[in-house]
């Protein structure tokens, strides 16, 4: 050690002490390593390379195309019901956008018959023969309808078809909504005010045409949402209306039409402006954005009042009634 760092060290002792020690540390990789390395360097940076790129032009052109539609829908909105229609963002993109749409299908296009294309043809040829003569479906389908108006299973279908369209128009398919613990009460603000706050941001004007306006000018409507085939919900309507007159339209979302009828036919005879309709799959519950059932909905222009009550098994109120429920009901 001492001979290595003195001044008469020899120049072959570097070789003999420090070299073995950092062969050690940092070996030479083989060949191997340093050519596969290589390889799977040259194909994996290219590949993720490409991924970006891709994915941010997926991107771009998403983002682009939800841009434009949003803006065609408020562009729409705003010559069919304002009087001033304006563009949003300041620019012209809505009627750019508007005509880049292809009036033609791309399949058709440069067609002047209009044929489509024919993209790909197959062909059967590992069904088995049918023999020599096809049999006449005709003749076929006759005898077999004979044979079922003589065995009596013709006019059997017939009654089944005719008993399941009935059930199913007197109890449709509806959808079934969740019941609170503790009651609700929200306020939504319509499409119609949220452009006309859109349209006051940027400065245009929010006078609507002459014919909407009036279409619009004292409308108001109220609509009860029940569950038909829940004890509770049912009690509840019956208690509510009864105690509330409102010139209310009831709207069922699962139960039988019939039976509901049947139960509130005194309500209905002493309320002839009531009406009664079906939310089929739940349509026209998710445009009220209605999430719960019972829910009493008061729709006007710019706002919908939501109030969903938590009720007992015996479809008694569970907490007070709000006051500006009260109000509603009072006008």
């Amino acid at each position: 050690m001492l001979s290595f760092f003195s001044r008469g060290a020899k120049p072959r002792s570097f070789s003999l002490f420090v070299r073995p020690r950092f062969s050690r540390l940092f070996r030479r990789p083989s060949f191997g390593f340093v050519y596969w390395t290589t390889i799977a360097a040259m194909v994996i940076f290219p590949t993720y390379v490409l991924y970006t790129a891709f994915h941010a032009e997926e991107t771009g052109s998403q983002a682009k195309t939800h841009s434009q539609a949003h803006t065609r829908t408020e562009s729409r909105l705003s010559r069919e019901i304002f009087a001033t229609p304006f563009h949003f963002w300041g620019t012209n993109v809505a009627l750019a956008a508007e005509g880049s749409l292809p009036t033609t299908a791309p399949n058709c296009e440069g067609k002047p018959n209009a044929i489509p294309q024919r993209l790909e043809v197959h062909h059967l040829n590992d069904l088995p023969p049918l023999g020599v003569r096809d049999p006449d479906w005709l003749d076929a389908m006759e005898r077999i309808v004979k044979e079922s108006v003589k065995d009596g299973s013709w006019e059997r279908e017939i009654r089944a078809q005719q008993e399941a369209f009935l059930t199913y128009a007197d109890a449709p398919k509806g959808v079934r909504l969740p019941m609170v613990r503790e009651s609700q009460f929200v306020e939504i603000e319509t499409p119609l005010a949220a452009l006309k706050r859109d349209r006051a941001k940027v400065g245009a004007s929010n006078a609507l045409l002459p014919s909407v306006a009036t279409a619009l000018e004292g409308f108001s409507r109220t609509y009860l949402f029940v569950d038909g085939s829940v004890e509770a919900q049912r009690l509840f309507a019956l208690s509510w209306l009864k105690d509330h007159p409102h010139p209310y339209t009831l709207v069922l979302t699962g139960g039988s039409i019939s039976a509901f009828r049947s139960e509130f036919a005194p309500l209905f005879s002493s309320h002839p402006e009531m009406k009664l309709y079906f939310d089929q799959w739940g349509r026209f519950s998710a445009k009220c954005q209605v999430r719960f059932s019972p829910t009493l909905v008061e729709m006007t222009p710019e706002t919908l009042t939501l109030w969903t009550p938590a009720l007992t098994q015996d479809g008694d109120l569970l907490d007070a009634l709000p006051e500006k429920v009260a109000a509603l009901m009072r006008h």
